[in-house]
């Protein structure tokens, strides 16, 4: 693709999943300047209609409620440094609000699509799959793994196998610069970084990242469980649980990337304080 185009890259490997890079490409046909101003007013857009999905949620809210939605917003250096850096983390917020809304409100396809396009933005989320199942909506699941196979076999017959299996060569071995890389805040890397990066030290550190992986897996399904079978917001925290639970489990996490977390925020901020899980059945039962 950068031989067609005529862009010189740095070096860099094509780190994305390959169908990204077909549904990026008419971004590329505009002149840069158009195109990153385009792009911004995406993001915008995107951010906007997050927020408005999260408002539609909770119309009874508070004024104080929004206005705390709005601080948190304004102030989040993750979205500051997305802006800046041009990510497509915003618009991973707006396809998780979607996919949250369609579960929430009984549209398993929107659901199913929106995590299905997650999937090929960025791969790291396909460990949304197991948690969704977790979470009870299994038909949402199986249709979401449905849409990505089917999103493989177009990316397929259009750019070939060759570009697929570079893809894989490089999430089985990823280059050894990104977990000595500071920004890269993921566990995996910093147990690397503390540990050493070569021999014993980094056997160690991929042993006890692995260990702290089934732990974290451990306990955010059991906090999904007992929050789906609790009288509480089933989808609204466990949906938030599991988007947290996604920057943990990541070997590669940046700083942007936690612009994801201003959905489970502003559910956190707009929702009515409640009691803890168990606190009612403990009262009836003294």
């Amino acid at each position: 693709m950068d031989r067609l185009l005529g862009i010189r890259r740095a070096g860099a490997a094509a780190n994305y999943p390959p169908l990204f890079y077909i549904l990026m490409e008419p971004w590329v046909l505009l002149p840069f300047r158009p195109a990153a101003v385009a792009w911004f007013l995406t993001s915008q857009a995107c951010l906007l209609a997050t927020l408005g999905l999260c408002f539609r949620r909770f119309s009874s809210a508070s004024p104080v409620r929004v206005g705390a939605v709005l601080f948190v917003v304004l102030n989040y250096q993750p979205l500051i440094e997305n802006l800046v850096l041009g990510q497509t983390n915003l618009v991973l917020l707006l396809l998780s609000a979607l996919a949250w809304y369609g579960l929430r409100q009984g549209y398993p396809w929107l659901a199913a699509g929106s995590i299905a396009l997650i999937l090929h933005v960025k791969v790291q989320y396909v460990l949304l799959l197991p948690l969704v199942w977790w979470m009870g909506h299994r038909n949402v699941a199986t249709r979401a793994l449905l849409l990505a196979i089917l999103g493989v076999g177009v990316a397929l017959l259009i750019l070939g196998p060759a570009h697929h299996l570079g893809y894989l060569g490089y999430l089985w071995s990823p280059p050894d610069y990104l977990h000595a890389w500071t920004a890269n805040l993921s566990p995996r890397a910093s147990l690397i970084r503390l540990l050493g990066g070569s021999g014993y030290g980094h056997d160690l550190a991929n042993a006890l990242s692995l260990l702290l992986d089934a732990v974290l897996f451990v306990v955010f399904g059991r906090a999904i469980r007992q929050a789906v079978s609790s009288e509480l917001s089933t989808v609204d925290w466990s949906w938030g649980l599991s988007l947290t639970a996604i920057p943990l489990l990541s070997p590669l996490t940046e700083e942007h990337h936690m612009v994801l977390l201003l959905l489970p925020l502003a559910l956190l901020l707009l929702a009515e304080p409640c009691a803890p899980i168990g606190f009612a059945d403990r009262t009836s039962w003294s």
